[in-house]
């Protein structure tokens, strides 16, 4: 995928709440898995997927997308055999034209059922695949790239202070938004319409009744930026943390506990919750 790259130099961003294709209010998630490129290689350490959120109409068209390609690839193989199987009964020539064959028709549906997918997409979905790639952490930044300029200028936006290597069309990417935010005063972004909660309790209720992994961090986030109180701030990650636990589990190989110590190190989380995660785990080695 040929994107806008935006680099970060931290292994923990913000992740703006709405569909990286669409820009809609998202309704599921989506774990986007590392995808290095060659020239960025990915660290050891890196994470292996990320979760995003997304729409559920992107999501069933990137899958439509994506499965193309196997559509492609069974036919091709399906031809190679029966190339070769011909190839051997009746002749080299009739195997080779089987095969021709096969990667003729390969290409004719794969174009057609391409179409088929553009034609699905909505007016504002920036691809029919997925919208974005995540290249892995490098040991000194975190690549991704987007298809939606929009949505990587509003990534840009919310980890300004973590951007590194920023590109010509980067800067201009963001001077337009910039400039389009000044022209047509609109929300920057997707908005939830829910009011915002003033108890920690009520935050605490948000956290544990998200609909998916990906809301309940972006709850958390939203929740300890409304509170300095560290009593306060330890009763949110705490309630997270047990969700983020029970998710994995009660396991208690050693390898399957030092393996979900790595991934939460790597992960995309806030820094407090890796650490209460980090600590617990750490105490069932014990």
């Amino acid at each position: 995928m040929s994107g806008l790259l935006v680099e970060v130099n931290a292994r923990r961003f913000a992740v703006p709440f709405e569909c990286p294709c669409c820009g809609a209010v998202p309704d599921t998630e989506l774990a986007v898995p590392l995808a290095p490129s060659r020239d960025r290689p990915a660290s050891p350490e890196t994470a292996h997927a990320l979760g995003f959120p997304y729409c559920r109409s992107c999501v069933a068209h990137a899958a439509r997308w994506d499965a193309v390609k196997n559509v492609e690839t069974g036919i091709k193989v399906l031809g190679l055999i029966a190339g070769i199987i011909l190839g051997l009964a009746v002749h080299w020539a009739a195997g080779l034209g089987a095969f021709v064959v096969a990667v003729v028709l390969a290409v004719v549906v794969g174009r057609a059922s391409r179409a088929k997918v553009k034609a699905g997409c909505g007016p504002s979905c920036a691809s029919p695949g997925l919208a974005l790639a995540y290249h892995g952490w490098s040991g000194n930044s975190s690549t991704l790239a987007f298809e939606s300029h929009v949505y990587a200028a509003r990534f840009a936006e919310q980890n300004a202070a973590k951007l590194v290597n920023v590109s010509a069309v980067l800067r201009q990417v963001l001077e337009g938004h910039k400039l389009a935010r000044l022209a047509v005063p609109t929300p920057a972004a997707a908005i939830r319409t829910v009011p915002a909660a003033a108890t920690v309790a009520e935050w605490i209720g948000r956290i544990e009744s998200a609909p998916g992994r990906v809301a309940r961090l972006d709850w958390l986030s939203r929740s300890l930026d409304a509170f300095a109180e560290s009593t306060d701030r330890v009763a949110l990650v705490a309630s997270a943390a047990k969700l983020e636990l029970a998710a994995f589990g009660g396991d208690s190989d050693p390898r399957a506990i030092q393996q979900a110590i790595i991934a939460a190190r790597a992960d995309n989380i806030p820094e407090e919750l890796r650490d209460e995660v980090v600590r617990q785990l750490e105490a069932r080695l014990r």
